[in-house]
C-alpha cells in the first residue's frame, strides 16, 4: 500500500484532527533530519580533518627515513641484557638486583650472530624437597636450552645455553635468599657474575 493510498483510506480520520497529524508529520520529518544531520556531520568532520592532514602532508618536506636495527639482536656486536622482558623485570640486567618470591621475571639476553651465552645459576640452598625455582614452557619462553636441575649439589644449581638472537624465560623463584648468576660467552670475550636477592 502506497502512502497516497493510506492517506486516502484514512482521510476521514485525518480530516477530523488535521493539526495533530500535521504536528506528528512535522515531528517525524524533524527527527529524521536531525538524525541524518548528526550522522553525516560526524562523517563530514572526520573527512575534513583527513583532508586538512593530507594538505599538510603534501606541503611539508618528507623526513629522511631512519634505519631501525632489528630487535632480535643479530646485528649487535655485544651481548645485551634489557631491563625488562615480556615476562617481567629481567634478572640478567645490571639494574635488577632484588626480586620477590613468586614474582614472574624474565631471563632475557640478546646474543650476537655466531655467539653462544652460557648461564649458571646457583643458590637458595641448602637443597630442600621442593625446587628453588621454575620456569614456564611455551609462550614468551624462547631461545634457552637448559640442563637438568642439579638436586645432588650442596645448593640448587642449573645451567642454560642461548644461541644467537633473543633468549627469554618466564621465571619464578620459590623461596627467599640469594642466587649467584654467572654469565659467559663461549668464545671467552664476555664474562659477568652477579648476586640476586630474592625477598619474601
Amino acid at each position: 500500500m502506497s502512502l497516497l493510498e493510506a492517506v486516502e483510506k484514512h482521510w476521514d480520520i485525518i480530516e477530523g484532527a488535521p493539526w495533530f497529524f500535521l504536528s506528528y508529520g512535522f515531528l517525524c520529518v524533524s527527527l529524521g533530519f536531525g538524525a541524518a544531520y548528526m550522522l553525516f556531520k560526524e562523517r563530514l568532520d572526520t573527512m575534513k580533518v583527513r583532508l586538512e592532514k593530507a594538505k599538510e602532508d603534501l606541503g611539508s618536506p618528507k623526513p629522511e627515513p631512519v634505519a631501525i636495527p632489528p630487535s632480535d639482536g643479530l646485528l649487535t656486536e655485544r651481548i645485551l641484557f634489557p631491563a625488562t622482558s615480556p615476562n617481567g623485570r629481567n634478572i640478567l640486567s645490571p639494574s635488577v638486583n632484588t626480586v620477590a618470591v613468586k614474582e614472574f621475571v624474565g631471563v632475557k639476553a640478546i646474543v650476537p650472530r655466531g655467539q653462544r651465552l652460557m648461564l649458571r645459576m646457583e643458590g637458595l640452598g641448602p637443597q630442600q624437597q621442593d625446587a628453588a625455582w621454575s620456569w614456564r614452557l611455551g609462550g614468551t619462553t624462547t631461545g634457552w636450552d637448559n640442563d637438568i636441575y642439579n638436586s645432588e649439589s650442596v645448593v640448587p644449581m642449573q645451567m642454560w645455553n642461548a644461541w644467537e638472537g633473543t633468549a627469554d624465560l618466564k621465571f619464578q623463584f620459590h623461596r627467599a635468599g640469594e642466587v649467584r648468576l654467572h654469565l659467559a660467552s663461549e668464545d671467552g670475550t664476555f664474562e659477568l657474575s652477579k648476586t640476586l636477592s630474592i625477598r619474601s
